[in-house]
């Protein structure tokens, strides 16, 4: 039984590494929220609503001004993403690839308010800051798109509870399964448990690893550090468009008919064959008065 949407069969080495990439792009860019947009977790939008539904039932506004406006930044995001895959489907194309490239604009504008803030230091700090804000709510609102529109199979890039959770299912599924006779449904069980255990782990590490890294870039030059995941993200779009491209001027394999002498019977005509006949086959017989009239009709033709 399947206990989680990404049991990782599916996946090929291109498809871990996208998995790869795109949960480093959000530890990544949550690590970035946390240091450079005061305090905010862009790739785990409900915590942050959370909170605010905490300082709207306390009445007090310590933490600053209201994040509502994170939600419709999402769900404008969500709603472009949806809306860019359906058009993508009608015309008879993948939608990963265009994607992948809101991701990257995402991204990219989120890096481009640090560049503005280092640059034009006479505008508001706190309204570009709003600006880039937005621009990193929408990436992760992007990304969770992709995931449920054109990489449902693979694991959750965001969700990282999920991976954690199925990492701690899969290893108790192996501390139980220690010591029993091996068969051949066992070792399905086995290998359809290794196979998540890695799309979980892969997942986690990245995240993990990512999120450090944007710590540090973030420390150094702001939220400019934003440029690594964008360049990033941009190169899987790159990919995605490659082979599409590619797999769109493939021609089409004909079957060879390269050795064959002669058609083989099943691809003769059926009307030059005789029906063979044989005791167990059901014949419908006339009545014997039927079969004499015929014979009488047939004789005076």
């Amino acid at each position: 039984m399947v206990r989680h949407e990404s049991t990782g069969l599916s996946l090929g080495a291109r498809d871990k590494l996208r998995a790869a990439v795109l949960s480093g792009v959000a530890g990544f860019v949550d690590a970035a929220g946390l240091l450079s947009l005061a305090a905010m977790f862009p790739a785990h939008i409900t915590g942050e609503l959370v909170t605010e539904a905490v300082s709207l039932s306390s009445g007090r506004h310590d933490a600053g001004p209201s994040r509502l406006w994170m939600l419709p930044a999402f769900v404008l995001a969500v709603a472009l993403a949806a809306t860019v895959a359906r058009i993508e489907r009608r015309k008879g194309r993948a939608p990963t690839a265009m994607l992948l490239l809101l991701v990257a604009a995402g991204l990219f504008a989120f890096a481009l308010s640090g560049l503005v803030n280092r640059l034009v230091p006479g505008l508001s700090p706190s309204a570009v800051g709003r600006l880039g804000a937005c621009a990193a709510v929408a990436a992760m609102g992007f990304q969770n798109a992709l995931m449920r529109e054109a990489l449902n199979g693979s694991a959750p890039t965001t969700f990282m509870t999920g991976n954690l959770t199925q990492l701690v299912i899969e290893l108790v599924d192996h501390a139980f399964a220690f010591g029993k006779r091996s068969g051949i449904l066992g070792d399905v069980e086995r290998s359809v448990s290794r196979a998540r255990l890695r799309t979980a782990a892969i997942a986690l590490v990245s995240f993990l690893g990512s999120a450090a890294l944007g710590a540090l870039a973030t420390r150094w030059i702001g939220a400019l550090s934003a440029l690594l995941p964008a360049a990033l993200v941009g190169w899987l779009s790159h990919q995605a468009f490659r082979d599409r491209r590619v797999k769109h001027a493939a021609p089409e394999v004909q079957p060879s008919t390269v050795g064959m002498r002669r058609p083989t019977p099943i691809q003769r005509p059926l009307a030059k064959h005789a029906r063979p006949e044989s005791g167990t086959r059901f014949k419908a017989v006339r009545p014997r008065e039927e079969q004499e009239e015929k014979k009488a009709e047939e004789e005076s033709a």
